[in-house]
């Protein structure tokens, strides 16, 4: 970027959905701690430090509505939304970015309405680099060099943050290519799916899909078997939130694996369909990081690092959650009853350490029956209590940033049109995480 010069960074493709951009002075910005370009937030090193007293410091300006001219910043509390643009929400008192935020986490649809965009001069003489991110999901910066004539050999040396290290970029293996899936080594995930065949030592004498003969099926067993394999963890004696979360990354991340395979393999699928699996990955993936939150990773050990209170959020946080997944699985269950698509009974599935037994009659809803009703009634009793607890710790208490979640669901409300307390709770799972 050339410095002195506006840029415009444009979001109104679907792909940018769930990914509200952040600019920052340190990768990940707001989600690690670091400072971001904002009018209140003085360059490090900069030539206008004391700009943050005034709030004149060098910031992007968020822009959405209709026509994605809106301005989203200015006097707190400002209607924006009119007859002719009746979702540009209520002005945050700053610079737009606590309007545009909340409003990426709106459904699909919604989102689709308004058109953003963001805006960004750098006027410091210092910022030789900086960085874009997601205000949502981490491991998604970039780096962004500072040109003083917009040439090559312009490039700034001296940075005023000094020599900021980006994370190494994560390299698809073959396996992933073909597949369609993404490794997330810094989740434990650090093998492709072609490590996990049928004929693997992870995987052997296991039956995890009956039809493996096409990539589509031979990719689907493969990620199967890993979660299996990620999932088989020792329970913390002493903290089974570690034990929680050891298992729930593998499960997420299987789920994201599944959604993108489908959209690689899938052939052409029906905007119905298409969007519930974007919708899948964008919010599992942010249940992932969010996961990770509350263990320090270190290699294949993790320890709870965090205090209490903060792991009680972010298990609220997936309690709310569960309204968004239990949606989520009506619409899938909804879509095979509409096309009448029953389940084959005739699949043979290994539940056990042996192989399957090609000439034993049972299907596996008669074998697993028993073992579901058990397991469901299990569920059910300790999903009761957990939600019980996890409403006693939590539905109580609001912090400063729960205050300021407030105050970003109400301009969601007014984005909507409804105002309601439904349509709020409705973009609660990840604003929540904001």
């Amino acid at each position: 970027m050339q410095a002195g010069v506006e840029y415009t960074f444009d979001q109104t493709d679907i792909t940018n959905w769930l990914h509200p951009i952040g600019f920052a002075y340190y990768p990940d910005g707001a989600l690690k701690n670091a400072d971001e370009l904002e009018i209140g937030v003085d360059p490090p090193g900069g030539s206008t430090t004391g700009c943050s007293a005034t709030e004149t410091c060098q910031s992007p300006q968020y822009y959405g509505g209709i026509k994605g001219t809106t301005f989203l910043g200015g006097p707190a509390g400002t209607l924006l939304s009119t007859t002719d643009n009746p979702h540009a929400g209520v002005a945050d008192g700053g610079f737009g970015l606590d309007t545009y935020e909340p409003q990426f986490a709106a459904d699909r649809e919604t989102w689709q309405l308004n058109k953003y965009n963001v805006k960004l001069t750098i006027t410091d003489s210092a910022t030789a680099t900086f960085f874009y991110f997601c205000h949502i999901h981490e491991w998604m910066s970039g780096r962004i060099l500072v040109s003083d004539d917009g040439t090559v050999a312009g490039i700034r040396s001296q940075n005023g943050a000094g020599d900021v290290q980006l994370y190494a970029s994560d390299v698809q293996k073959p396996g992933d290519i073909e597949c369609g899936t993404t490794n997330s080594p810094n989740y434990r995930d650090a093998l492709d799916p072609a490590a996990y065949t049928m004929e693997s030592d992870f995987c052997r004498g296991r039956t995890y899909l009956c039809d493996i003969s096409s990539t589509f099926g031979r990719c689907m067993a493969s990620i199967d078997c890993q979660m299996h394999t990620e999932m088989r963890v020792f329970s913390n004696a002493t903290n089974p939130v570690v034990t929680f979360m050891h298992q729930m990354i593998p499960h997420h991340q299987n789920t994201v694996n599944m959604a993108k395979i489908l959209l690689k393999q899938g052939g052409s699928l029906d905007d119905e369909t298409e969007a519930l699996l974007w919708n899948i990955i964008n919010t599992q993936v942010a249940y992932v990081c969010n996961s990770c939150d509350c263990r320090c990773c270190q290699g294949s050990n993790f320890i709870v690092v965090l205090p209490f209170f903060t792991c009680t959020l972010i298990f609220r946080e997936f309690s709310l959650r569960v309204c968004s997944q239990n949606m989520q699985i009506m619409q899938m269950s909804d879509w095979l009853v509409s096309n009448n698509h029953q389940q084959d009974a005739s699949c043979k599935v290994d539940l056990g350490d042996s192989k399957s037994d090609s000439n034993d009659d049972e299907d596996c809803s008669t074998k697993s029956a028993e073992f579901v009703s058990l397991l469901t009634l299990v569920c059910i009793a300790v999903a009761t209590l957990v939600a019980g607890f996890l409403c006693f710790a939590c539905c109580g208490r609001r912090t400063e940033t729960q205050t300021k979640d407030y105050a970003r669901k109400s301009s969601m409300s007014a984005m909507t049109g409804t105002g309601s307390t439904a349509e709020m709770k409705k973009s609660t799972a990840v604003q929540e995480k904001v």
